[in-house]
């Protein structure tokens, strides 16, 4: 009897799959990507190179053959971008932080010691492995494409031509890239990305457990006779910072004045020190940070915004709001890659304010 060959994966992330503590949404479907790998019948293991504010989910490291851990700090992320000098790491770090001597030490043992039919690689973040390592079929998730999220910052537009060099140019050792969305696809190829590219099929996204987060329920309960607003996401992240504050002083207060009885509801891990004293210096505004579970809060709000001025790729709050069945006013950053939905309403951010009173009437 002929014994078959089974389907191996070597699995690098920079975050735990599916995680636990310190998370955003990619964790949630970088553990559905592993668990695809599993569910076609492939051995994987797993390399995480992750900080140690998240936890391992166990239900998923009990489908892995193995799952090694790499824990590092901002200190390792500089070793990462000095190892990497000669691939511009300088100017476009994204791709190396995670990347240092001895993560490329453990993959080449690897790699030396099992024939992988395929290495895989999820998050920007380890993508510069692909410039230390030799394997014929090397597949990557591309969670957003960089340089389209650089160039809509001022800080970084001045040489984001270089940024997307760097980024093709790794590219271009990959046999197959998995995009988020049908724009990114395009994207990819206006990069001149010859391989395969594939657009995920993103399922229902749940939201990841956080540890430590207060009960929805206690933020519902406040909703009495009130007009809510919501905003969702890890609060660490610039984007969601700076685009909530934007919202708050030129948006948020403008409509307040026209309906006093409007209140907004920040949830999500980290909120910055600035922003938690602008929810107690500026009234109806209410900074709750992590929480159990927000679908409760997006079923039962008057609306959900999403009002991002940059950023790039899916924003899967959105996807988990529209899921819920919230209606959700977004901006063209914050509903960029997402299909045609009847309860999304995209709106420049001059007219944000008059279509969330339009819909609150």
């Amino acid at each position: 009897m002929v014994e078959l060959k089974m389907h191996k994966v070597l699995f690098i992330s920079a975050f735990h799959p599916g995680a636990r503590g310190s998370i955003g949404a990619g964790e949630a479907i970088c553990g559905d990507n592993l668990k695809k790998h599993v569910n076609n019948g492939s051995q994987v293991d797993v390399i995480v190179i992750s900080p140690a504010t998240q936890y391992e989910n166990p239900e998923i490291k009990a489908l892995c053959h193995s799952y090694e851990v790499i824990n590092v700090s901002k200190k390792d992320y500089l070793k990462g971008i000095l190892f990497n000098a000669k691939y511009k790491s300088f100017i476009a770090p994204w791709f190396f932080t995670r990347v240092n001597k001895s993560l490329i030490k453990r993959i080449n043992n690897k790699i030396s010691h099992t024939n992988y039919d395929l290495v895989w690689l999820d998050f920007p973040s380890v993508l510069g492995v692909v410039k230390h390592i030799l394997h014929p079929n090397i597949h990557y998730f591309a969670h957003d494409v960089v340089s389209q999220r650089t160039s809509r910052s001022l800080t970084k537009k001045p040489i984001n031509k270089e940024i997307a060099k760097a980024e093709a140019n790794l590219f271009c050792k990959l046999k197959k890239i998995v995009a988020m969305s049908h724009k990114d696809k395009l994207l990819l190829e206006q990069m001149n990305y010859k391989g395969v590219i594939e657009v995920a099929d993103l399922g229902v996204q749940k939201v990841g457990e956080v540890l430590n987060g207060i009960p929805i329920e206690e933020v519902v309960d406040k909703f009495k006779d009130r007009k809510n607003l919501i905003f969702f996401g890890y609060m660490k992240r610039a984007e969601n910072h700076w685009s909530i504050i934007w919202f708050i002083f030129f948006v948020f207060l403008k409509i307040r004045k026209q309906n006093p009885h409007i209140h907004l509801w920040i949830l999500g891990l980290a909120p910055r020190p600035l922003l938690k004293l602008i929810g107690k210096c500026i009234s109806n505004v209410h900074v709750a940070g992590a929480v159990s579970d927000p679908t409760l809060a997006f079923q039962k709000a008057d609306l959900s915004v999403a009002p991002l001025l940059y950023g790039a790729g899916v924003k899967i709050k959105v996807l988990q709001m529209l899921e819920a069945g919230a209606t959700v006013v977004a901006t063209e950053v914050g509903a960029e890659g997402i299909e045609s939905h009847k309860k999304l309403h995209i709106v420049n951010k001059t007219q944000f304010g008059k279509k969330i009173l339009e819909l609150l009437d």
